[in-house]
């Protein structure tokens, strides 16, 4: 039978909702996209491999052959499998194939090693920490009088959530967003939105990320500063380098943070070869 947990499919159900699967049942063909999925991030299906038939898998995962089908478009829209008449179903190398959305499946996956999960949890954090700065002074170069009240707005609230880990978070995600909408670089918006799930689908590791919320709140004092100086900190190199600096420097804290989380909460996976019955061709 396929895994009947669709853990890897839901975020925390107080967070925002990070795949459109997370708001209705998940279907049989959702289960087995999951599975299938998860042996091929997690190498029990390697690149170049190729699956058994569909007659055979249905079998196997003791589900229809439609839902096979489905589930087997699902995973070739994600570029993920390449299917070919005549050829079969053969495994694609999601590095070399698919985009950046993946990403929310390899950290929600639970057949990495923890040294593989940190090291894509921190490459997601290298990136939005790339764009963080440039971002940032965007927004305080086009923030309108309003924009300005609302960053200061949403602080306040978050100051409100500090016993709150859950909703402190809410607020931060939000903060993100509201910072890279008003940078208005519609390419920096679709990255965060990409980012932002991958937050969401590890909320506990994020919340070690940030670390103590005082502590943690007083980076987005800083932040509102920013936004207070405006001009003053656009034309100031020197002011901006410290700046950023900053931003740097609680980012390299918070991925110390985040890398002694995994080691003290998530366990190893087990072997790749201890799991299910294989769903690949002999031989391949």
């Amino acid at each position: 039978m396929i895994d009947q947990n669709p853990s890897e499919l839901m975020s925390h159900p107080e967070l925002p909702s990070v795949h459109p699967q997370s708001t209705r049942p998940v279907r049989a063909s959702d289960r087995v996209a999951n599975r299938l999925r998860r042996d091929i991030l997690g190498g029990r299906l390697p690149v170049g491999s190729r699956l058994l038939p569909e007659r055979k898998l249905a079998e196997v995962l003791s589900v229809s052959r439609v839902t096979v089908r489905s589930a087997i478009a699902t995973l070739q829209s994600e570029q993920l499998l390449d299917v070919r008449r005549g050829s079969g179903i053969t495994v694609l190398d999601y590095r070399r194939s698919s985009s950046i959305d993946l990403f929310q499946w390899l950290m929600a996956s639970d057949t990495l090693p923890v040294e593989e999960q940190f090291r894509i949890f921190s490459q997601v954090i290298h990136v939005r920490q790339a764009l963080a700065v440039p971002t940032l002074f965007q927004a305080v170069e086009r923030a309108t009088p309003s924009d300005k009240l609302m960053i200061k707005q949403l602080v306040e609230e978050q100051k409100k959530h500090l016993n709150d880990p859950m909703k402190y978070l809410l607020t931060d995600l939000e903060l993100s967003q509201v910072i890279a909408r008003i940078a208005d670089n519609i390419v920096v918006e679709l990255l965060h939105n990409s980012m932002r799930r991958c937050m969401s689908m590890r909320y506990e590791l994020v919340l070690a990320f940030l670390g103590p919320l005082e502590e943690h709140q007083q980076h987005y004092m800083f932040l509102l500063g920013a936004f207070e100086q405006g001009a003053a900190l656009i034309n100031n190199p020197t002011l901006q380098q410290q700046t950023a600096e900053i931003i740097r420097n609680f980012e390299a804290k918070g991925l110390a943070r985040s890398e002694q989380w995994l080691a003290n909460n998530i366990s190893e996976p087990a072997p790749v070869s201890a799991e299910g019955p294989g769903l690949s061709q002999p031989g391949r």
